[in-house]
């Protein structure tokens, strides 16, 4: 008995405490209390981590609100107003109201919205920096769907000239002939409805198929699309440089938007006294 307790109680070896660092306790804090005073939610379980509340998509909503214990999703394409705005204290790590803030609380917006720039010249001045999502002019997100894949199969494969989206499982009441939840999601770039139970299949007729014949993605789109983004890029720097002389022109000393500008001139500038 002295024998299994011993074995209990031992401690995990270094290569455990790397390979599963969930199962080690909690090293106690002396500044922990003090710190669950100040923020009151950090122990809480994070948004992501919790089920999604099923009453919240209801007409008449959670009766619990803000202290359901699940979580209250809205889809991106269904937000907006206030709850789409990003909280500015949580930002700076001092919203106190937790999942009862009326803002969202995020850091990332690439799963919201699209960076213009780099979606025009392919080029953005941000770079990584940017906190808006990157798709090219000839990002495979744009080509247009494959409508032989969406009918159910592609002869060319990987070398479609179009985009193949691709659908985790069919719905099985759909194809068994009747899905109740109908159009439950919005058609997606192949114009296939989906549901929660996976994808509505989607017939085309063969006099419909546009092309009707699939083609072959070859070498001279590749470096068609390589010298339209040259030229983008080209065009970029171009545009760049005359908005720069523009902005000098106008008594800007840094010549970007916003910043310092000389004898008091332009929008939100340091405005000198004049003599």
């Amino acid at each position: 008995m002295a024998t299994t307790t011993a074995t209990l109680t031992k401690p995990p070896s270094p290569a455990d405490q790397v390979l599963y660092p969930s199962t080690l306790a909690t090293p106690p804090f002396t500044f922990l209390p003090s710190l669950l005073t100040t923020h009151p939610t950090l122990t809480r379980p994070s948004k992501l981590s919790r089920p999604i509340c099923t009453a919240y998509k209801s007409p008449k909503g959670c009766p619990r609100g803000p202290l359901c214990p699940d979580r209250h999703y809205t889809p991106p394409s269904e937000r907006a107003g206030v709850g789409n705005l990003i909280c500015k204290h949580y930002q700076r790590g001092l919203c106190k109201k937790g999942d009862a803030c009326d803002f969202a609380h995020t850091f990332n917006l690439r799963d919201e919205r699209e960076c213009k720039e780099f979606s025009r010249w392919g080029v953005c001045g941000q770079g990584e920096e940017c906190a808006y999502v990157h798709i090219g002019p000839n990002s495979p997100l744009r080509r247009k769907a494959c409508e032989h894949y969406a009918r159910g199969f592609c002869p060319l494969g990987p070398w479609c000239k179009a985009r193949h989206v691709k659908h985790k499982v069919p719905c099985p009441f759909y194809l068994a002939g009747f899905c109740p939840n109908g159009r439950a999601h919005p058609p997606g770039p192949d114009r296939i409805v989906s549901c929660e139970f996976g994808a509505h299949a989607r017939w085309i007729r063969d006099e419909d198929l546009v092309p009707r014949k699939p083609e072959v993605r070859t070498q001279e789109d590749e470096s068609r699309e390589v010298r339209e983004q040259e030229e983008r890029e080209v065009e970029f720097w171009e545009e760049s440089e005359r908005m720069f002389e523009r902005d000098m022109a106008r008594g800007g000393q840094f010549g970007s938007r916003g910043g310092f500008r000389g004898r008091g001139r332009g929008r939100g500038g340091f405005r000198g006294k004049r003599f």
